[in-house]
């Protein structure tokens, strides 16, 4: 084939591919079209659909309208039914009534002709009759009038008669009111005691009643009202009346939480009977439902007092959520809870992760959005995975499915409420977050008391002056007979240093016997009616008889027995020295003696005298303002600037001591508060005392314990600083986190509780927390105001599952496993420490001891802790390696210890076994090794261990 050919084929090739190509694009676009139309009329079906299921929809809610007016119509239908039968038998019923109305007409028609008949008969004999009776009446009544006057006094005694029946009658029917009332309260009938009668139980046992007396005592009331009360109330039932009341005011404390926007908790603990306990507080702004007993406006409601098994901080946080996530499952569960549509959050972790909580729950509350159904959806799917799936969970039980939507709503809500704390400026951040602290006033002023008689007792030996007398109990005081507390101390034995150790001197000591002698806290010790019977014949009626306690470490009460003391100081010898001549032996006890001597010696005078200086100066103002009158509303956290005056005046007296020592010393620039002296006779006493030169050494005493005072003050008022959480609030912020300003509610309950276990110590502490909740938080007036039946009936079905659940029983299985556990640790311990010493024991054993001084020179500092240990075991003068700071003085103490090794006549060493002289040393060693080095005190087995 040639070239043209192919050519020509090519050219019909080509227009016809040009042909395809174009059909090709005109069925593409054809297709396109095509679609188009397709794509309408599907958006068409689809709107066509819409309509269709719009359509349908409206057909079924037709259907159900139609359904509804089917129903509708039926029952209408049976009404009618219904009505006309009844329409029938009131047409049978109105057919009778007409035809006994016909009858009657008949019989009045017949009646109305006999009534005319007797009017034309009758009526004129009985106006015959009318008129005769008439002058008759006439003429008694002439008669009557002419006898008035014997009258008047019968018809007197008739009206007091009469007057006396009406009275007589009144009485009988309010006696009778009252007899109904008693007895609708007093009968009980088969049903269960009535509120009221409860709310008698509860205050008869507040009033000291004993429980089992409680039914008698109701009896006897009735029988007063002439009610007779058929069943006596059991001590059981009383018991469970008073849990209820225990349970109500748990639920009022919980209810009013949940009313308050900000609280604030307090606690103290105490060991009785060697049993640690804890009392808590929380204090909050005053409810709106608070009883007419609470004033102010703020109130503290009592939590408790619980046993715990130790004072850690840790074991207290969590005795502490234990205690409120106790209420918050009380209150949540209970109906007030349900009626009032309010719950209290548990408190499982910190204030920041409550507040996300409770911004959660809010935003859950809140309107709905496409996050929070994603995110409730995806917690309710993760619920359902750790079930296991749908049919898992149809598996599981109400109260399994509960718990886990109760949880997946907690998680969620903490998420939520996270992204809503971001969301929110830094103050409001700082609202929901901020924690604040602050500690009890009168635990600042009894810490500085101690602070500045710590001061004061370390500046006698500083100042080189006679130190206070020593009071040692009647075994130290054998122990130390003859010695003098100025001997030399290297002079003394093991056992008389001790007994100096643990013996105290000075005002406290001697404040302390006092109390102990004159109103100790066991009632059949001590000289307590002596005492007040003495004083009252010199202080005259009125004045207190009674010597402070400090027997039981009140607030200022050393303060105070020092005032005491110096005030009526001869008094107190004269009474000390009648006491010991009116014994049959007319001798002191030890303890007597003690006091005598100390109310003898003048640096002993000398701290009491510091002590009333210090209380009319700084203590006595203080507690007046932290807890005087007018002080209940005060708030801690406002007492910044006050405290800062407390440092800055105690600091003025330190510089300017002459301003409380002066003869004409002014009360206005002396004491804290700028008013009169509290105890102005003792301060007179006082400058008495100064002026004969009695206290000769009272300025550097006063110095030294308004320093440690100062001291104690700086350290113990850190949350007032100028760089702590409190001093950055607001007022609102102070406000919201109100505190009291001393801890004595806590005190006061820690104290009633003692009380209360002494004089019932069979009573369980829930029985106890009842009654105490009960009386503290006013709870009768709540339930009064607040409770109803329904609330009622609750409290008793859970006050029995409270009296059944073994409560006492737990709480003491945990006390036991507890001290079975540290005492099983303890004994680890103990073993440990045993094996540690018989291991150092066996070293120490080993180690050569060294007496040559060249020797000595070239050990390392470890080297010389083993010849200190060496030395002593015979040397009780040597002490612990602890107390020598560098080598140099380890080296001293050596050489101090050979040459007293070396020495026989040293009092101080007692020789080990085996060589007891230099030449018995040399002559056991080797004859190479004579002259070159002494011989260990160890066996030759321990040659490793020997140290040259």
């Amino acid at each position: 084939m040639s070239w043209t050919t192919r050519s020509h084929e090519l050219v019909v090739l080509r227009v016809t591919l040009k042909d395809v190509q174009n059909e090709l694009d005109a069925a593409k676009v054809l297709l396109a079209d095509r679609t188009a139309e397709i794509k309408e009329q599907g958006l068409a079906l689809s709107e066509k659909e819409d309509a269709l299921g719009r359509t349908q929809g409206e057909l079924h809610i037709a259907q159900d309208e139609l359904h509804s007016m089917c129903t509708t119509l039926r029952d209408t239908q049976d009404q009618l039914s219904a009505t006309r039968t009844k329409s029938s038998k009131w047409y049978s019923l109105l057919r009778l009534e007409r035809r006994k109305v016909l009858r009657l007409k008949g019989q009045s028609q017949g009646l109305t002709g006999r009534l005319k008949m007797l009017e034309n008969t009758l009526v004129p004999a009985l106006n015959a009759k009318t008129d005769t009776m008439a002058n008759e009446m006439k003429q008694k009544l002439a008669d009557a009038e002419a006898s008035s006057s014997c009258s008047d006094g019968i018809i007197a005694l008739l009206r007091d008669q009469l007057s006396s029946s009406l009275t007589i009658a009144r009485e009988k029917r309010s006696s009778s009111l009252r007899f109904s009332q008693a007895r609708r309260l007093f009968d009980r009938g088969k049903s269960a005691y009535s509120m009221k009668f409860r709310s008698i139980a509860r205050s008869l046992v507040l009033a000291g009643c004993a429980r089992k007396e409680v039914g008698s005592v109701i009896q006897s009331i009735a029988a007063t009202f002439g009610v007779h009360a058929p069943k006596r109330m059991s001590g059981r039932t009383v018991g469970r009346i008073m849990l209820e009341g225990g349970l109500a005011s748990q639920i009022q404390v919980a209810h009013e939480i949940v009313m308050s926007d900000s609280i604030t908790i307090s606690s103290d603990s105490t060991s009785h009977r060697h049993i640690d306990y804890t009392s808590r507080h929380v204090a909050m702004k005053m409810p709106q439902l608070a009883s007419q007993k609470d004033t102010g406006s703020h109130v503290i409601r009592l939590l408790g007092v619980d046993s715990s098994v130790n004072h850690k901080a840790d074991t207290q946080l969590e005795e502490l959520k234990a205690k409120v996530n106790m209420y918050t499952n009380l209150y949540n569960n209970s109906p007030l809870s349900h009626r009032t549509e309010t719950r209290l959050s548990s408190l499982d972790s910190g204030k920041k992760d409550n507040a996300y909580l409770k911004l959660g729950q809010d935003t859950l509350r809140g309107p709905l959005s496409s996050d929070l159904v994603e995110a409730v959806a995806a917690a309710h799917d993760e619920a359902l995975k750790q079930a296991g799936g749908l049919d898992a969970w149809n598996d599981l039980s109400k109260a399994e499915q509960s718990a886990r939507e109760s949880a997946a709503q907690e998680c969620v809500a903490r998420q939520l409420g996270m992204v809503a704390f971001n969301s929110l400026s830094e103050k409001e951040q700082r609202q929901w977050s901020l924690i604040v602290r602050a500690g009890c006033c009168m635990h600042k002023e009894l810490n500085g008391v101690k602070g500045g008689c710590a001061e004061m007792a370390a500046c006698w030996e500083e100042s080189g002056f006679e130190r206070p007398v020593l009071l040692a109990n009647k075994d130290n005081a054998a122990t130390l007979k003859g010695i003098s507390d100025t001997d030399n101390t290297d002079a003394r034995t093991m056992a008389e240093l001790r007994a100096f150790e643990v013996s105290g001197q000075g005002g406290p000591k001697t404040t302390s016997i006092a109390g102990a002698i004159f109103n100790n806290k066991d009632d059949k010790k001590g000289l307590q009616d002596v005492h007040r019977q003495y004083f009252a014949a010199i202080k005259g009626p009125g004045g207190s008889t009674t010597f402070p306690d400090t027997s039981n470490v009140r607030y200022q009460s050393h303060c105070f027995a020092a005032e005491e003391l110096i005030t009526y100081l001869d008094n107190y010898i004269a009474l000390l020295i009648q006491t010991r001549y009116k014994k049959e032996k007319r001798n002191f006890s030890h303890m007597e003696e003690n006091l005598f001597n100390a109310l003898n010696d003048t640096p002993t005078l000398t701290e009491l005298a510091v002590l009333v200086l210090y209380a009319a100066a700084i203590g006595q103002p203080y507690m007046l303002i932290v807890r005087g009158d007018g002080s209940e509303e005060t708030n801690i956290l406002d007492l910044g600037p006050f405290h800062n005056h407390v440092k800055n005046h105690t600091q003025k007296l330190i510089n300017s001591p002459d301003l409380l020592l002066a003869p004409d010393a002014s009360p206005k620039l002396a004491t804290l508060d700028g008013e009169t002296w509290q105890n102005a006779h003792a301060i007179t006493v006082v400058h008495k005392l100064a002026k004969q030169d009695k206290l000769p050494n009272l300025k550097n005493a006063l110095v030294a314990f308004f320093r440690g005072s100062l001291r104690v003050w700086n350290r113990l008022t850190s949350e007032f600083a100028s760089d702590s959480t409190n001093s950055s609030m607001s007022t609102m912020e102070r406000e919201r986190a109100w505190m009291p300003t001393t801890n004595d509610r806590n005190e006061g309950a820690l104290g009633a509780y003692r009380v209360r276990a002494c004089q019932k110590p069979t009573m369980t502490l829930h029985q106890y927390n009842a009654e105490a909740l009960y009386r503290h938080n006013n709870t009768a007036d709540f339930i009064s105001s607040t409770y109803t039946e329904e609330d009622q009936r609750w409290l008793m079905l859970k006050a029995r599952e409270v009296d059944a659940s073994g409560l006492e029983h737990s709480r003491h299985t945990e006390l036991n496993a507890h001290a079975e556990k540290v005492a099983h640790e303890s004994r680890v311990k103990e073993t440990e420490r045993l094996n540690a010493v018989a291991n150092e024991t066996a070293r120490v054993d080993a180690i050569t001891l060294i007496i040559d001084i060249t020797t000595l020179e070239h050990l390392t500092r470890a080297q010389l802790d083993d010849q200190l240990a060496v030395h002593r075991r015979c040397n009780p003068t040597i002490k612990a390696k602890s107390n020598y700071k560098n080598r140099d003085a380890k080296l001293t103490a050596v050489k101090a210890a050979v040459a007293d090794f070396l020495n026989p006549s040293s009092p101080q060493t007692t020789r080990p076994p085996g060589p007891s002289t230099t030449s018995d040393l040399i002559n056991t060693l080797n004859p190479e090794e004579k002259g070159v080095q002494p011989e260990t005190c160890g066996s030759e087995s321990d040659s490793d261990s020997e140290l040259y």
